[in-house]
């Protein structure tokens, strides 16, 4: 029979789990921490039921999940805005380049440049918008159709 201060580490093994080498959680059944600790089942499921410790191990592991769920929301939100940042970069530098390139260009080769580009974008408006709805969508949490 274990000695009455294992209860506590085996509540604690069966609660939160065991971690294993690569960085996940093993949740061993209570045969496993009986097994383990070389107490009767019938004494670790008394002793766990009246403790709660699966109604304990359900919480703990609501709140691993909903942790590991705001880490990835951090990190997706910071993605995102990174994203905002680089295309903006990129739309600044494209219409420098644009600029650039009309005020170089004679009347004819402005209206040349004008029909190559204007679809290219065309293209990219309407690519900003649907990325502007995603995010909103995203900061929101509505549904919204994308196009």
């Amino acid at each position: 029979m274990a000695r009455i201060e294992d209860w506590p580490s085996m509540r604690v093994a069966y609660v939160t789990g065991i971690a294993n080498d690569d960085g996940t959680r093993r949740y061993p059944s209570m045969a496993e921490i009986a097994s383990e600790y070389g107490v009767s089942l019938s004494s670790v499921t008394h002793k766990a039921g009246a403790e709660r410790w699966t109604e304990d191990r359900e919480a703990f592991q609501r709140r691993v999940y909903q942790s590991a769920v705001a880490h990835f929301d951090d990190e997706f939100s910071q993605l995102l805005a990174r994203a905002d940042l680089d295309a903006a970069m990129a739309a600044a530098d494209l219409i420098a380049h644009i600029r650039r390139q009309v005020t170089r260009a004679s009347e004819a080769e402005r209206t040349a440049l004008l029909k190559t580009i204007s679809r290219p974008l065309n293209e990219l408006v309407d690519l900003v918008h649907r990325v502007v709805g995603v995010e909103q969508m995203l900061n929101t949490g509505d549904d919204m159709e994308i196009k």
